[in-house]
């Protein structure tokens, strides 16, 4: 169970917003490409970290289902792409 999405240390780095998401007691480190945030607000370039306080518990569920699926990256992130989106609805 996830119980919520840290966005006071959202931040961007490079071509990635990360994020944590707080889930059965754990923090874990997450990311959402630029190319994903754009998919998901169209080409508005308002501030990508405000886009996660907009779609918080959207992306936090996100993520907890990427995590659920056991589909980690290398280091043991999870990072939210534009496919991801795709397949969310």
């Amino acid at each position: 169970m996830c119980t919520g999405l840290c966005t006071t240390a959202a931040r961007q780095l490079g071509t990635t917003i990360r994020f944590d998401i707080i889930m059965d007691g754990l923090k874990i480190p997450c990311g959402i490409t630029m190319q994903a945030i754009e998919k998901l607000i169209g080409a508005d370039r308002k501030d990508p970290v405000d886009t996660l306080q907009t779609h918080g518990m959207f992306l936090e569920e996100l993520a907890s289902r990427i995590v659920d699926s056991k589909r980690f990256e290398p280091d043991g992130s999870v990072l939210i792409r534009p496919e991801d989106l795709a397949n969310a609805g």
